[in-house]
């Protein structure tokens, strides 16, 4: 019976997960219509709006008046399973759909806020969504004992100071307070663990239960940087966010199979109870290098590179309450990625401004540790954007960005680390997003 404990392997599959997020990994870069319209490129050099303290703190030093900006997003992926295979850790195919959509649509707001304090100093406040995304797949899929629905939220709130010491110069700081929620499901396969402990009538992959994970947290961080315009046509900028680590506290809940052998296995071990349940998760640090040039009246060029340290997330422990039930990790080993961007902008009066942009970016995520959860791969960016300022102190933005998600091949085994109550998983997927961006700026 001691087999049993191998069923938690399926709540391990990701805490983290978000599904064909449009940034690599589980980051969401649509903080701002400006910059998205550009494809991320000059983010960290920009001093145009508020929507720019998410990228620079130190943006706002370079802002003499007090500002508003909110930003909505709409972002809708597309990610297609097919050619799918499954079977139990004995070898027998699971039955259910192989081929299936798992996407989510979803909307990202953002809002920011300037005030100048005096000639050298200002403050600003940023409230984003930096990390999330959801997937949804159906329950008689083939990959059902690895996800079902995962959704993570959160939620930055980003105090900060800029302080300009020179004309040319500013240096900012922020206070990140992010709060973090996370829900999964996941199918249970009762019939393999029932075959395992040679119970009567167990059939594995058909006597199905669901497990479900929610935890929630608050966590800290900081973010710094510094913007140098080296004159009125060129700007370059650095900046620093830093990892946040939380600890999700929440509950684990398990439904049974009709045919009563997780009740047996229940009252056997004493699992597959409610519990009280806790994760780590770690959002990433960044760092992102970025320079702006403006080419005479009407033209502008810009290029980013973002590092993120994708290699924090190297496991998951999930920690129950239950002492029926023991830690289980799920190996993640994800690598460091970079984006990279480029971009331009045409301004052929003060009240209309054409922007376009692309970039590449890497995924963190091995092919020998993919799963549906986080489906995720090299990533194509092909970005349009237009902005309408009407008066100097009102302006309106607008960007589409299509993004092309390189072919991924999901090759998990029953016999890695903590799949075995899942069995083997093979497919394959084929990806895309779109996103439309809105935003709205006040000056006062």
């Amino acid at each position: 019976m001691g087999r049993v404990i191998l069923g938690f392997g399926l709540l391990a599959g990701g805490l983290l997960a978000t599904g064909a997020a449009t940034a690599a990994g589980f980051k969401v870069n649509e903080q701002s219509a400006e910059v998205v319209g550009n494809a991320m490129a000059g983010d960290a050099a920009r001093s145009e709006s508020a929507s720019d303290l998410f990228f620079n703190p130190a943006a706002s030093g370079f802002m003499n008046r007090p500002q508003i900006s909110v930003v909505g997003s709409g972002i809708f992926p597309h990610f297609h399973f097919q050619d799918g295979r499954a079977t139990t850790a004995a070898g027998t195919p699971v039955p259910g759909i192989n081929s299936t959509d798992g996407k989510v649509d979803s909307f990202v707001p953002a809002l920011y806020g300037v005030l100048p304090l005096d000639l050298n100093l200002s403050a600003g406040l940023a409230i984003t969504s930096p990390w999330g995304l959801s997937t949804n797949y159906r329950s008689d899929w083939i990959g059902r004992y690895y996800a079902l629905n995962s959704k993570l939220r959160t939620v930055n709130i980003t105090p900060s100071l800029a302080w300009r010491p020179l004309p040319n110069l500013s240096l900012g700081l922020g206070f990140q307070a992010q709060y973090a929620k996370a829900d999964l499901s996941n199918a249970i396969d009762f019939g393999t663990l029932g075959a395992a402990a040679r119970l009567p009538g167990a059939l594995p992959g058909r006597q199905d239960g669901k497990a479900r994970v929610k935890g929630q947290d608050w966590g800290y961080g900081f973010t710094a940087g510094i913007q140098y315009h080296f004159s009125s046509a060129t700007e370059i900028g650095l900046t620093y966010r830093s990892r946040i680590k939380h600890k999700l506290d929440g509950t684990a809940r398990f439904e049974l199979d009709s045919a009563g052998v997780g009740a047996t296995l229940q009252g056997a071990t004493g699992a597959f109870r409610k519990s009280d349940a806790n994760a780590e998760l770690i959002t990433p640090e960044t760092i992102s290098l970025a320079i702006q040039q403006r080419i005479g009246s009407a033209w502008t060029v810009m290029a980013s590179a973002t590092h993120t340290r994708w290699s924090r997330f190297d496991e998951l422990r999930v920690r129950f309450d239950n002492p029926a039930q023991p830690d289980n990790v799920s190996v993640e080993d994800w690598n460091n990625a970079t984006m990279y961007s480029l971009g331009v902008s045409y301004s052929p009066s003060p009240v209309w401004t054409w922007r376009a942009g692309i970039a590449f970016d890497e995924s963190p995520v091995p092919t020998k540790t993919r799963t549906p959860r986080v489906p995720d791969s090299d990533r194509y960016w092909l970005a349009l954007g237009a902005s309408y300022q009407p008066t100097p102190q009102f302006a309106l933005h607008a960007a589409y960005v299509h993004i092309w998600v390189e072919d991924a091949d999901i090759r998990l085994l029953a016999s890695d680390p903590g799949n075995a109550a899942r069995g083997s998983l093979f497919g394959h997927y084929e990806s895309r997003a779109d996103v439309v961006a809105l935003q709205a700026d006040w000056r006062f």
